[in-house]
């Protein structure tokens, strides 16, 4: 098990949206995107736009907390 993902997990769910397989599959290739692995770049530019715009929603698992 990875640490802190059923704590994160529970945090996407308290926003009202389950994380489905096509979520952790796009997650998945946001990193191979970052990393400039072959395989994302011979996917057509269309199918890396939707795969990356589906693993932004990552951004809701975090919430921005100033620091006192």
């Amino acid at each position: 098990m990875i640490w802190g993902l059923t704590e994160n997990g529970n945090k996407y769910v308290a926003y009202e949206e389950e994380p489905s397989d096509v979520f952790y599959e796009a997650l998945a290739w946001r990193g191979l995107k970052e990393h400039s692995v072959k395989a994302w770049t011979d996917l057509s530019p269309e199918r890396q736009e939707e795969l990356y715009n589906l693993s932004l929603r990552v951004d809701i698992l975090t919430k921005a907390v100033t620091c006192p």
